[in-house]
């Protein structure tokens, strides 16, 4: 492995739920290589070890630099990893603080407006906005931040809206070609 003589200091400092002072500059500097680590190492070492960390550590400094590396990371990973293993444990993470709910947030922003990975109306519908709108009016928040969730909310709100009327607007106009008995050329070979 090309990379094993990069990714190894790297991995010793991120066993959690180990703190040490490096570990926050380590976090930091993944993103600026991420784009150059194979996806088995993303996916089954770097990955794993970061949303351990975001789940298990006390400390909510380091909980946020792993949430921001995260988010800084998402154009070098697909949308299998992201879909599979990172969204869904961004609700598992127990810490309501302020800085961890907004780089929560975050990251759902960034994947929703993210061309490659972006999040359909079902998942943000029946996964997404039930999981955020709660978080909206958690008490740690201050006015900025609270108009911040409701930004993004709406984003969510609208995107949810767009797709769906533009699936139901195509099925309306299907079923009136049906019963006005428009007849489609065959597809061609």
């Amino acid at each position: 492995d090309p990379y094993l003589g990069i990714l190894t200091p790297f991995y010793s400092l991120l066993p959690p739920p180990s703190l040490f002072p490096s570990q926050e500059l380590c976090i930091s500097l993944i993103p600026s290589f991420a784009t150059t680590v194979d996806y088995s190492s993303m996916k089954h070492s770097i990955i794993p070890r970061l949303t351990a960390l975001m789940v298990s550590c006390e400390s909510v400094s380091l909980r946020v630099k792993c949430l921001v590396a995260v988010g800084k990371m998402l154009d070098a990973l697909d949308k299998h990893i992201v879909h599979d293993h990172i969204l869904p444990l961004l609700q598992q993470i127990p810490s309501r603080a302020p800085g961890v709910l907004m780089a929560i947030l975050g990251i759902y922003h960034a994947v929703m407006k993210n061309k490659k990975i972006g999040m359909d109306k079902v998942l943000l519908a029946t996964r997404i906005l039930p999981f955020v709108v709660p978080l909206s009016v958690e008490p740690t928040l201050n006015v900025a931040q609270f108009k911040q969730f409701m930004v993004v909310i709406r984003d969510m709100l609208q995107s949810v809206e767009t797709e769906q009327l533009t699936q139901l607007e195509q099925l309306s106009q299907m079923e009136e070609q049906t019963r006005s008995g428009v007849v489609f050329p065959p597809f061609p070979h």
